[in-house]
C-alpha cells in the first residue's frame, strides 16, 4: 500500500500528486501535512483553515492550493 499524506481523507482514494508541500491548521489548533490535491480538498471543505508552505515548497504553493480549493467549491 502506498502511504498517502495525512490530508487525505479515508473515503478519498486518489493518490496524492506528489510529496506534502504544506501543513493545514483548523481553527482548534489540529495540523495536517497534504499533498496539492488533498490539501485543496481540505481548503475546499473548510476554507477557514491557515496554510503554511513547507521548507523547500514552490514559493507559489498557498497560492495554488487556495485557487484549486476555490475551484472545486463551484
Amino acid at each position: 500500500m502506498t502511504t498517502r499524506c495525512t490530508a487525505a481523507r479515508a473515503a478519498d482514494r486518489s493518490p496524492c500528486t506528489g510529496p506534502a508541500t504544506v501543513t493545514i491548521q483548523d481553527r482548534r489548533g489540529a495540523a495536517l501535512t497534504g499533498c496539492e490535491l488533498h490539501a485543496a480538498h481540505l481548503v475546499a471543505a473548510r476554507p477557514d483553515v491557515q496554510i503554511v508552505a513547507l521548507p523547500g515548497a514552490p514559493a507559489d504553493t498557498v497560492r495554488v492550493i487556495v485557487a484549486a480549493g476555490a475551484q472545486m467549491r463551484r
